[in-house]
């Protein structure tokens, strides 16, 4: 059932924006992970990244970035397996904002198209906010379910929150 708000929720985000060409942004924080400074992701991780791909399995995915992390590229992979893309790695150092600009930097190339971004929980949100989502949503540190959906269209940036996997 989850599964199915997912594609619904991506498709009618979708569809508002077609005929403004609307860029869509769907950003997700990485699935479970152990503590540790740049930990593979636990097997319940993995059948989180594995309900990304699931979810946005019917998404006409045109980009996926993430940073340069074995969780967040763990957490992609199933959907660039699934849909034949191959992220972008960004490497995330310094300060936030710094990051979220050089994100939307690399979303900005894919105008009109819909762009996956695999971030943390202070990155996920600095991007929103760089997106013009204000105030942008807050991701406690145990919160995996979630993925936003930013269309950023002729008339503002509009955000859905959707809860995906178990």
């Amino acid at each position: 059932m989850i599964k199915r708000w997912a594609t619904l929720a991506v498709a009618a985000v979708m569809l508002t924006g077609c005929a403004r060409a609307a860029t869509t942004v769907i950003l997700v924080r990485h699935a479970e992970r152990p503590a540790g400074a740049d930990p593979d992701l636990l097997p319940e991780g993995r059948a989180r990244a594995e309900s990304l791909a699931v979810a946005l399995l019917r998404t006409p995915v045109d980009a996926i970035i993430h940073t340069q992390f074995k969780r967040t590229g763990q957490t992609a992979a199933p959907l660039a397996a699934a849909t034949g893309v191959t992220p972008i790695v960004l490497t995330a150092t310094g300060p936030e904002a710094q990051h979220a600009a050089e994100v939307v930097q690399r979303i900005n190339a894919f105008a009109g198209k819909t762009v996956v971004y695999v971030g943390h929980s202070n990155t996920v949100p600095a991007v929103i906010q760089a997106l013009g989502i204000s105030p942008a949503p807050v991701i406690a540190d145990t919160s995996y379910a979630n993925f936003f959906i930013v269309t950023r269209g002729t008339k503002g940036p509009t955000m859905l929150r959707v809860r995906y996997g178990k």
